[in-house]
């Protein structure tokens, strides 16, 4: 029970995380794309919520919250 409310909690404050980093990048003029790195939001989330994340998982929480709000997702492959 406690690890489902740590998973939760976790979720929630990555979710949050990105959908705030996204809210404030801004867009590249030449493909119209947000400049959203996951590092960024690993830092984000360490700075709120103390919680360390790896960029992997960054990346899917961005591109989770990216696809949530209509935007395209970040290609892992152009992200290495």
């Amino acid at each position: 029970m406690l690890k489902q409310i740590r998973t939760r909690h976790r979720h929630n404050a990555a979710m949050r995380a990105a959908c705030h980093l996204i809210a404030r990048a801004d867009r590249d003029p030449s493909t119209g794309q947000l400049k959203v790195e996951p590092a960024d939001l690993a830092a984000l989330i360490f700075g709120r919520s103390r919680l360390r994340i790896d960029e992997a998982d960054a990346l899917e929480y961005l591109n989770s919250a990216l696809v949530a709000t209509g935007n395209r997702r970040i290609d892992a492959d152009t992200n290495a």
